[in-house]
């Protein structure tokens, strides 16, 4: 590597080293259930649902393509 990156891939690897004391890691440590209530469900939100802007509170989502 080129000497300026060298330093930026160290900083990396130090940062993911530090990360890795607050593992262990799971997909089923979440703070919000899945619609079917079980961890190990797995959800995805569309990425094209967007809050109503038109409402407070935003709902409810419109779906906005493209975006």
């Amino acid at each position: 590597l080129a000497s300026p990156l060298v330093g930026l891939v160290d900083s990396l690897i130090t940062c993911a080293e530090n990360a890795m004391e607050f593992g262990p890691f799971s997909v089923t440590n979440k703070s919000e259930l899945p619609p079917g209530g079980d961890r190990q469900d797995y959800y995805s939100p569309a990425p094209y649902f967007w809050p109503d802007p038109d409402q407070p509170d935003g709902l409810p989502f419109m779906r906005v393509d493209g975006k």
